[in-house]
């Protein structure tokens, strides 16, 4: 069965609120001391470095190295939220067979007992990674992290993560990280990564991507965009949704991303949710492809996603392959309607039979 949608979609010039209270420097790695040559460099970045010898990485659109330039970079490709940089870090690797890196910034001042600050970073996924997982979060300290070993892995309770601590598996656009966090007293460092050992990670396979050639690495890497902590002043910190200061030009679109239609519109299309031969029953695999579509509709008011059930030459000859592909379609419609609360104005679904094969050099498949 393959997705696709009909977009009618406007991206607004968006600018992110952010105040002169900030605690946190050059949230948007914007400020590099020098042309980023290599990996492992994100000490150029004014403020950041890495708590272990496993140095993090940085990206631009001015890097010499291509392998670390923006866009389009060795891990895959991804524009910065705003300006022209954004991190790197890997979040977790297949059997800890790769160290993991972090990031790590002094904050401007220190935090006062019973201050209340929005502590929020947003990331996306690599396109090259092999894995997706939870567990990305942000530590609050009064102390440096210094951990010497690169193989090792800080493993502290952090303050910071998803309210669903889900697994952060979006490639397209960024997914914020966010909470509401209220000061003991002293606290003067923020940290960025995967502080829980792979046994209590959970990861999920990704397939590569339509349009990406290269293998995937054995790890869950993630770009991290847009660090800030904001103090607050009522009881209020607005989580995994954009905030915005001033009213877009544009107001047509909820789509807080830069990542332009025609790439909106060619990830969706890719994804794929397979059945067993003969069959209308939904996977574990399906049902996250259903997921990663239900995640689409949220960041968009004017998306309208169609259901296309497919069904092969070979599933057509039984009585039962004539109305399979209208079944396929319709038990994803009511996972994504019942299960996951989408409105029945934001779906259709259709039966195209074998009209239209998911790749064209292998119809059956």
């Amino acid at each position: 069965m393959k997705f696709k949608l009909t977009l009618s979609l406007f991206i607004a010039v968006l600018t992110l609120s952010t105040s002169a209270q900030d605690l946190v420097k050059n949230g948007g790695f914007e400020d590099l001391d020098k042309k980023i040559k290599d990996g492992g460099q994100i000490s150029l970045a004014t403020g950041w470095t890495s708590p272990t010898a496993t140095q993090a990485d940085v990206f631009s659109t001015e890097a010499k190295a291509d392998e670390f330039t923006a866009p389009e970079n060795k891990y895959g490709k991804e524009k910065p939220m705003e300006g022209e940089s954004y991190a790197g870090i890997v979040a977790y690797s297949y059997k800890d067979k790769e160290p993991r890196s972090y990031i790590t910034s002094e904050l401007t001042r220190e935090m006062k007992e019973g201050e209340e600050f929005c502590v929020r970073f947003n990331v996306s996924l690599s396109d090259l990674s092999k894995y997706s997982i939870n567990n990305v979060a942000a530590l609050i300290s009064d102390k440096p992290i210094e951990m010497q070993a690169s193989t090792e892995s800080i493993l502290i309770k952090p303050q910071v993560q998803h309210s669903r601590n889900k697994i952060m598996a979006q490639q397209v656009y960024y997914e914020p990280v966010c909470t509401k966090f209220t000061a003991v007293g002293g606290e003067k460092f923020i940290t960025i990564g995967n502080f829980a050992s792979n046994d209590a990670t959970d990861d999920k396979k990704v397939k590569r991507p339509s349009g990406f050639t290269g293998a995937q690495f054995n790890i869950a890497y993630y770009y991290v965009d847009n660090v800030s902590i904001l103090p607050i002043n009522k009881d209020e910190c607005i989580c995994e949704k954009e905030v915005f200061e001033d009213t877009p030009d544009v107001v047509e679109s909820t789509v807080t991303t830069s990542v332009s239609p025609e790439e909106l519109k060619a990830n969706i299309e890719s994804v794929v949710a397979t059945f067993d031969r003969g069959l209308a029953v939904l996977s574990d695999e399906a049902r996250e492809k259903l997921d990663l579509i239900a995640d689409y509709i949220a960041l968009d008011s004017d998306l309208i996603i169609v259901l296309n059930g497919h069904t092969t030459k070979a599933e057509r000859t039984k009585p039962s392959g004539q109305t399979l592909g209208m079944k396929r379609a319709q038990i994803a419609y009511k996972y994504l309607t019942q299960q996951k609360e989408i409105s029945t104005k934001r779906l259709k679904f259709e039966d195209v039979r074998d009209t239209q094969p998911v790749i064209s050099s292998k119809p059956e498949e």
